[in-house]
């Protein structure tokens, strides 16, 4: 994620995750793996297809 809301995230996503990690879900198991970013929920499913959400405030 590039922008959100027109504004640049001021931590990278991989620094806010570990997408070695995350890649070595994906190599084990098929999880629904979800979590919280600059106000957006991230979903990332076990055909790992992505959804973006907004959070509720």
């Amino acid at each position: 994620m590039t922008k959100a809301n027109g504004t640049e995230p001021t931590t990278p996503l991989y620094e806010a995750i570990d997408p070695d990690a995350l890649e070595d879900l994906y190599q084990h198991a098929s999880p629904t793996v979800s979590f919280d970013y600059i106000g957006y929920r991230v979903t990332v499913f076990p055909d790992q297809t992505v959804t973006v959400s907004e959070l509720n405030t």
